[in-house]
């Protein structure tokens, strides 16, 4: 540990887990990744512009197609989320570099 004017500075760690005497600390909405209301992030809308040009830029460049051992439709079976619709199996998709015609 250093000392800087006798304070202990201990580095800051990500682990995406919270110890467990923090664990009734933590408000419910304590994560918000930009933030919102009046100290939102001033690059927010920058980021979402950056992250739909690269989904277009993908989709432009790329052709998505279902693998042959991936189910139809008719088959799929899907898990129970409240955030996210997600499918109990995985999806295969290969991804294919589009024909440019200059």
């Amino acid at each position: 540990m250093t000392q800087i004017t006798g304070q202990t500075l201990r580095p800051l760690t990500l682990t995406g887990e919270v110890a467990p005497e923090n664990q009734t600390d933590i408000q419910q909405y304590a994560f918000i990744p930009f933030g919102s209301g009046s100290r939102k992030c001033i690059a927010s809308r920058l980021a979402l512009l950056e992250m739909k040009v690269v989904i277009i830029k993908s989709l432009t460049e790329f052709r998505y197609e279902a693998c042959a051992d991936t189910p139809k439709l008719k088959d799929l079976k899907f898990r129970s989320s409240i955030v996210v619709l997600a499918t109990a199996t995985p999806l295969k998709v290969s991804v294919v570099p589009r024909n440019k015609i200059l």
